[in-house]
């Protein structure tokens, strides 16, 4: 069976380090931004400080998505829903998961990396080639 999420080892020792009055939320940075990477959770390393290994999207009409950390309730965090949508077809053919990050510059340059869940179990690919394709997702961290 594929492992569907993965914790970065970067993510994990910045929750630690954040002390009282962080503006840290349920150890999560608030808000949080959401990449889109073309490699799947098995292609990414758990000691991955480096936002530009995770192998992130970068066409025209993307940008991170930018989420308010949820209250936690029942052990879980609920974010909102990200969306992207093509404007073109210059996108990849190949996305795999989504990755949690503290900042909001696309290309890597920037931010803590957190987590990444595939999109798809098993890290299937979802197409973003085609013109006025829509992408909605809404993390859970349970």
């Amino acid at each position: 069976m594929a492992t569907d999420f993965i914790a970065f080892a970067a993510g994990e020792n910045f929750m630690l380090d954040a002390g009282q009055g962080s503006p840290i939320k349920a150890g999560m940075p608030s808000p949080a931004f959401f990449a889109l990477s073309t490699y799947a959770v098995s292609g990414l390393a758990s000691s991955i400080t480096s936002l530009a290994s995770i192998g992130e999207i970068s066409v025209d009409w993307y940008t991170r998505a930018s989420l308010a950390a949820p209250a936690a309730s029942g052990g879980n965090l609920q974010y909102g829903t990200a969306s992207w949508g093509t404007t073109d077809t210059t996108g990849p053919s190949a996305v795999k998961s989504i990755v949690l990050l503290s900042a909001a510059s696309s290309g890597g340059a920037s931010g803590v990396p957190y987590c990444a869940w595939n999109l798809i179990p098993g890290g299937t690919p979802v197409d973003l080639s085609q013109n006025n394709t829509t992408l909605n997702v809404t993390p859970l961290l349970t």
